[in-house]
């Protein structure tokens, strides 16, 4: 019972935060790479799709799919607010690795070897997300990866509960670190900021 309830509560923050996120991106003015977005839908749809098969965990499973449409339906509803840029190299390597994983998966017959190359990519992917709360941390919102850090880690604590495999803990770790180090840039330049803000105004020194 508890597993349910902790991936209803999980899912359900999760949402939310695709939500400030969504609202974000329609008011920021940032244009986006089609690209980026296609890779990212992608990525996390396959990531999914291979953690289902190696941690056989329907219950959190569902968490993870959640997660999946939320970013294939916003990458739906921002595609006129975004626009066709050349790729980087980020991207060129994370689709060598993606085209890499697919072929090891049905012809050798390794799914969890497929799943792990799936998580190297991850962080490589997030590496543009990275440079962009570090350009962009006044207009982005923190709260959001906040929250998917906080939802990522309920799952964390839920497969602990009743671990079935080693195999299921990878990803929800991964999936973890990546967006808490996300909420932690955002966090460390407005603190930044903020402190040369201060050290830079006198009357606000002597206050």
């Amino acid at each position: 019972m508890i597993d349910y309830l902790l991936t209803i509560a999980a899912s359900s923050i999760a949402i939310i935060a695709y939500v400030i996120y969504y609202l974000n991106i329609k008011t920021s003015g940032i244009v986006f790479n089609r690209l980026a977005w296609i890779v990212a839908s992608v990525s996390i749809s396959l990531e999914t799709i291979t953690y289902c098969v190696v941690s056989n965990d329907y219950v959190r499973s569902f968490y993870f799919i959640v997660s999946a449409l939320c970013i294939i339906l916003i990458t739906i509803k921002i595609w006129k607010l975004a626009k066709w840029d050349s790729s980087s190299q980020v991207q060129k390597y994370s689709l060598v690795f993606y085209s890499l994983s697919i072929a090891i998966w049905p012809l050798f017959d390794l799914p969890f070897i497929a799943h792990l190359l799936f998580l190297l990519v991850i962080p490589v992917t997030f590496f543009p997300i990275y440079i962009s709360a570090y350009r962009n941390f006044k207009t982005e919102k923190g709260l959001a990866w906040l929250l998917w850090s906080a939802s990522d880690l309920i799952i964390i604590i839920s497969i602990c509960i009743n671990i079935k495999t080693v195999q299921a803990l990878p990803y929800a770790i991964v999936n973890f670190i990546c967006p808490f180090t996300v909420y932690a840039i955002i966090m460390f330049q407005r603190f930044r900021h903020s402190k040369v803000h201060i050290l830079s105004n006198p009357m606000l020194q002597n206050a």
